[in-house]
């Protein structure tokens, strides 16, 4: 008998967003359609059964460092790359992949010639490696940044599925993608063993999941083992790293700690990121206070408009509120004018980064952090242009 279990994941500020932004035709598409695409963190309820068999995590040494839901195992001409489920810790696929043909069931032979990505990250990731050409379909055209990518797409190089989760196999199969890269909701795609059976295997991507900035980048091993640039990809993350971890040192010696707001007002409730979030990570590595570090959770904190106006009235700064200027912020809603960092007119967001933040963000958390020191700490960190961030005007 199948067991069934509930998981409620918390909805991300922007996918309200999206969905309140959807009905006005003052705001660019990018508020309309692309925070959807990206921030798959539903409120939903997710299915499990008993029938699919709980696997052992593999020994040996771990390739990645950071990501808690990635393991990779390397053992001699064969690779190992499970992928392991955020709610239970346990192994939700396992792929074994060679650069040379091994009899051994339920192996995937790299690199993959091509693939179908249904998240701007995995387009990012798959830029810094040179491996745009391995992209056979995505999503939508209005969600990409990558030039190279639009060029292919005009050309109808590249399919264009729809939204996930309403793919039709055929539009899949038409791609003739042998790998099919999507955001984990902790159980199989839909049509996966139609898919299987047509050879193109499905791979959960939980980057969206991870608790640190590096962890999230890290996926980028898993699109260089698929590409047959597991060195390149390697030495890419190698690299961030060590620009990451020079930055947070660096900031770690700064004696001042400037506050620091984040998020916006939806429906009834202001969504914050939680204390353990990755993004709450990424504010204590820029040495900042922020007035909700030590709250429980890796998701959203839904909090009341009340409590924010009183907890930041002598807040200094005020982060991702969603809108490019204050003039459309303060027609979402009023009452933000009440905030303190309004009154310092001190707000940045990424808004008219657009697809650039969607696509590079995540394999590049560097310059996150690098955007936020420079943002909260302007003498110790000076720069004349950030990278994806501006002021809200």
């Amino acid at each position: 008998m199948k067991h069934v279990k509930l998981v409620f994941i918390t909805f991300p500020k922007y996918l309200f967003m999206a969905l309140m932004l959807k009905k006005s035709r003052t705001v660019d598409y990018f508020y309309d359609m692309k925070i959807l695409s990206l921030f798959v963190i539903l409120s939903a309820v997710l299915f499990s059964c008993d029938s699919q068999k709980k696997k052992d995590i593999s020994t040996g040494e771990n390739v990645a460092r950071y990501a808690k839901y990635l393991r990779i195992i390397e053992k001699g001409n064969l690779t190992t790359i499970e992928i392991l489920s955020p709610e239970t810790g346990e192994v939700e696929q396992t792929l074994n992949v060679s650069k040379e043909m091994i009899k051994t069931s339920h192996f995937l032979q790299v690199p993959v010639s091509k693939m179908a990505v249904l998240s701007s990250t995995h387009v990012g990731m798959l830029s810094k490696l040179n491996e745009i050409d391995k992209i056979a379909g995505i999503t939508n055209r209005l969600y990409v940044y990558n030039k190279e990518l639009l060029e292919s797409i005009e050309k109808d190089k590249v399919v264009e599925l729809g939204e996930e989760g309403q793919i039709p196999v055929e539009a899949l199969l038409k791609t003739k993608c042998q790998a099919l890269i999507y955001s984990g909701f902790g159980k199989q795609y839909p049509h996966q063993k139609q898919l299987n059976a047509a050879m193109v295997r499905c791979i959960a991507n939980y980057d969206w999941r991870e608790l640190h900035p590096l962890g999230k980048a890290e996926w980028i091993l898993l699109f260089g083992y698929l590409t047959g640039k597991e060195k390149q990809a390697k030495l890419y993350f190698d690299k961030i790293e060590k620009e990451y971890l020079a930055l947070e040192e660096k900031a770690s010696k700064l004696k001042n700690f400037p506050t620091v707001l984040e998020g916006n007002l939806f429906g009834e409730s202001w969504f914050a990121p939680a204390g353990a979030s990755f993004k709450a990570k990424l504010l204590k590595d820029a040495h900042v206070r922020y007035q909700y570090a030590d709250t429980k959770g890796t998701g959203s904190l839904p909090l009341t408009l009340e409590k924010i106006l009183s907890d930041n009235l002598d807040t200094e700064h005020w982060i991702n509120p969603g809108f490019p200027t204050k003039e459309k912020l303060f027609a979402f809603h009023p009452k933000l004018k009440y905030l303190g960092p309004v009154t310092k007119n001190k707000i940045f967001d990424f808004s008219k980064s657009g697809n650039r933040y969607w696509e590079l963000s995540a394999i590049e958390p560097q310059k996150i952090l690098s955007d936020y020191l420079s943002i909260f700490h302007p003498t110790e960190f000076p720069k004349e242009n950030l990278y994806f961030y501006q002021e809200v005007k």
